[in-house]
């Protein structure tokens, strides 16, 4: 085996067939390796958009961790009710708000806060209907 004067190899065709397949497996190999990256690569991102749904949430004085299937403000507010069940007996969810105290009332509102820490209100059942009664005889806003 070797080169000619214009840079070409030249040899027998069992050489030809052995730089052949030491050039395939180069090849493979590096196929499997930038596989293997983009699996990585993958796993990573599915690992990024699963913690990007895990919400901290702080309601007085205790933080609780939830972990939202949906990023919706509907299914934000199943998950608080029934993390704080217990401790928010008879009470109502009134508001939630994030770090800097700005009410989320949308879903875009709630997609569009990162990181997912926020704050949540509750109120006694009964002072929430007599408010909200009173507002909306008043028309007060």
């Amino acid at each position: 085996m070797g080169v000619n004067k214009n840079n070409q190899l030249c040899g027998s065709p069992t050489d030809m067939y052995v730089i052949f397949r030491i050039v395939k497996k180069r090849i493979k190999l590096h196929l499997l390796k930038t596989k293997k990256l983009e699996k990585k690569n993958l796993e990573e991102l599915l690992k990024t958009k699963m913690s990007l749904n895990k919400a901290f949430v702080t309601i007085g004085s205790k933080e609780y961790t939830l972990h939202l299937t949906n990023l919706t403000l509907e299914h934000l507010k199943e998950q608080l009710v029934e993390a704080s069940k217990e401790d928010e007996r008879g009470k109502v969810l009134t508001k939630i708000t994030d770090l800097n105290g700005h009410d989320i009332e949308t879903d875009q509102q709630l997609q569009n806060t990162y990181p997912l820490n926020v704050y949540a209100y509750f109120q006694s059942s009964l002072f929430y209907l007599i408010s909200n009664n009173y507002y909306s005889k008043n028309k007060i806003k």
